[in-house]
């Protein structure tokens, strides 16, 4: 697929649903260092949509970029969730912390994504795993046999 092309499909006048056009560039794109940039470039500096942006955040973090993840992440997790937010932000923040070795920022991002989605599991395993990191085995525990104690299949989170 030409670059031509693919900036097309993404361009506001495309009747394509947003997701195909970006997704086309992520996976037409021939160098894998080259996709965050072009990505970037086409989705637009300081852009907050959450779709495109976790887009762009997970690409980050596959290439062991975590900074630069974090830098995609942060514009959008400051607007909250009374603007259209995606928890998947959230868990994405507490990845990219962890892989920086900032197990206060992970704990953080994962106990605000428990608070803030009850029912999504992934914040209380992500903050296990950020204790763990931290050091911080015996509460890492505590919250593991909790989440067995409330499972109605305590093989899930074994």
């Amino acid at each position: 697929m030409s670059r031509t092309l693919a900036l097309r499909l993404i361009s506001p006048s495309t009747t394509a649903a947003p997701a195909i056009g970006p997704s086309l560039v992520m996976r037409n794109t021939s160098r894998t260092s080259a996709r965050p940039s072009a990505f970037s470039r086409v989705i637009g500096a300081g852009d907050t949509d959450p779709f495109l942006g976790r887009l762009l955040a997970e690409l980050r973090l596959q290439q062991d970029r975590p900074e630069q993840a974090l830098q995609t992440l942060l514009p959008m997790i400051r607007q909250g969730p009374g603007v259209v937010f995606d928890q998947g932000l959230l868990a994405l923040a507490g990845q990219a912390s962890l892989r920086l070795g900032d197990s206060a920022s992970a704990i953080s991002y994962f106990r605000r994504g428990s608070e803030q989605y009850p029912d999504d599991e992934r914040f209380r395993l992500g903050e296990i795993s950020a204790r763990l990191a931290s050091g911080d085995a015996a509460t890492a525990r505590t919250m593991l046999e909790g989440m067995r104690a409330s499972s109605s299949n305590p093989l899930a989170v074994d």
